[in-house]
């Protein structure tokens, strides 16, 4: 849920001091936005999506219209939609240096002025009976085809929480608490009223920031410590990116033993409905692949109980995962790595793989976007 924009990325030697200019080296127009980002890392991972984004009327929609319809994407979402102002959708300029740093300076658009009118149909998929088909994919012939109930997660930013429409997003999953939200707040975090962030934090979401937004956000000395604050705060797993050392989640005991027990419920699952003709459960679980998998999902279930039952044991379990290794050389941008590893953590939450499987996934996923142009995983 968000937005899809247009980046405007422009190779720069540096970037200006105040008051300064710089000579652009090379400038390229690419799709982008959080929400796009995101979701071409959901695909890209084997998962499936719903893209829940508007489009304005103006320039950069008329570009974002024209590469969606080349891509083969379609959105559930307003196209153009009627009354109230009319708002072009969003745009990015993004400034690379040598290393592939970016810094942007963002063109708000439609992407952040949602309307409770728009989540309608999306309310009604929600309140459907359990057991649904799937959440339509990015590929439906309709560009406005309805979802289906039955989302594993849900996927919000800061960027539009924060806005003018941040009313009518949050509104929506106070609606539906039972729907998981990955929330992240992005740089303009610090921005935020102490109001809205109560009330993000009473439904429990899983945070996702990098460590920059986690130590300005939360006044910590180090990441642990930030990492820990959310987490507690939240109630929920809190995720921290650390660029090329890699990523941490702050795992509450109580959502690491209900997280480990659904785990291994799925494999023994798997497991059993392969057995038929099998000698053994172990042989239709290397079958499946799942033979290292479910055993540790159920030992992991195990140990999550009894942390949770331990008053002496931490409340916070820390798990990391160092980044997958990208030469210098081979670093384009960073653009998008942020959404990017956030999808394919979503992703790997969907498939319920454990919190280290998930980090490393999520941070392959990342260092694979970098060495592209722009912020997307390609679409296939």
């Amino acid at each position: 849920m968000g937005a899809v924009m247009v980046d405007a990325v422009c190779q720069v030697p540096r970037l200006p001091a105040s008051g300064e200019g710089v000579v652009v080296e090379q400038v390229g127009a690419t799709l982008g936005g959080c929400a796009l980002n995101a979701a071409a890392a959901v695909l890209d991972a084997g998962a499936d999506c719903c893209l829940f984004a508007p489009l304005g009327r103006g320039m950069f929609a008329g570009f974002a219209k024209k590469h969606l319809a080349d891509l083969g994407i379609s959105l559930f979402g307003p196209n153009d939609p009627e009354g109230g102002p009319a708002y072009d959708s969003g745009a990015c300029v993004c400034f690379v240096e040598p290393d592939g740093q970016r810094t942007m300076v963002t063109l708000p658009g439609i992407e952040r002025h949602f309307r409770d009118e728009w989540f309608a149909e999306l309310d009604v998929a929600l309140d459907a009976e359990q057991g649904a088909e799937p959440a339509a994919g990015l590929n439906d012939e309709s560009i406005n085809a309805a979802p289906a109930c039955g989302f594993s997660c849900a996927l919000a930013s800061g960027f539009e929480v924060g806005g003018p429409g941040g009313e009518a997003i949050v509104r929506f999953f106070e609606r539906h608490p039972q729907l998981p939200l990955f929330f992240g707040p992005g740089p303009l975090l610090t921005e935020f009223p102490p109001a809205l962030i109560e009330r993000l934090n009473a439904l429990h979401p899983l945070w996702h920031l990098n460590d920059q937004e986690a130590l300005a956000f939360t006044g910590c000395a180090t990441v642990e410590e930030a990492g820990r604050r959310i987490a507690q705060e939240a109630g929920n797993v809190c995720i921290v990116t650390a660029g090329a050392q890699g990523s941490y989640a702050f795992v509450p005991a109580a959502e690491a033993a209900t997280r480990a027990s659904a785990a291994g419920s799925l494999a023994s699952r798997e497991v059993a409905e392969a057995l038929d003709g099998r000698a053994s459960a172990m042989e239709a679980a290397e079958d499946l692949g799942l033979a290292v998998s479910s055993q540790n999902a159920a030992c992991g279930a195990l140990e999550a109980n009894e942390i949770a039952a331990s008053p002496a044991a931490p409340a916070i379990r820390v798990v990391f995962a160092p980044s997958t290794p990208v030469p210098s050389d081979r670093v384009v941008d960073t653009i998008g790595a942020g959404d990017t590893h956030l999808g394919a953590l979503a992703a790997a939450f969907a498939k319920h793989m454990s919190w280290e499987d998930a980090l490393a996934a999520a941070n392959e996923a990342a260092a694979r976007v970098v060495q592209l142009k722009g912020g997307m995983l390609p679409i296939k």
